[in-house]
């Protein structure tokens, strides 16, 4: 990634593309050490809480975002083959996505 500052907002609305619902970003130091995120969700919004104690970077944001995504897009709480492959296609998204604007903005500048 070119810039160190997380743009939560930008995921935000990333997220709320993809997934067609609000979408709700908490931070959280209170999760369990092995939880690096989680989610809870219904047919119009989802809330996804980001355990600050394990994610520093954006790489670990998009990883963790698109983790807890998968979930919502597949409206499953499943961690199945399913639900691995639809990860990895919306971290690739999301990368692609937050990457895109982070270089239009650079360019503005």
């Amino acid at each position: 990634m070119m810039n160190k500052t997380i743009k939560w907002l930008r995921l935000k609305r990333i997220a709320e593309k993809i997934s067609n619902r609000k979408i709700e970003i908490l931070a959280s130091t209170d999760l369990d050490a092995n939880i690096n995120a989680a989610v809870s969700f219904d047919e119009k919004s989802a809330s996804i809480a980001i355990n600050l104690a394990n994610i520093k970077s954006v790489n670990d944001v998009i990883n963790a975002l698109s983790h807890e995504l998968a979930h919502v897009v597949l409206e499953t709480n499943e961690d199945d083959n399913a639900h691995f492959k639809k990860w990895e296609s919306l971290r690739l998204k999301i990368t692609k996505c937050y990457e895109r604007r982070e270089r239009n903005s650079a360019n503005k500048n």
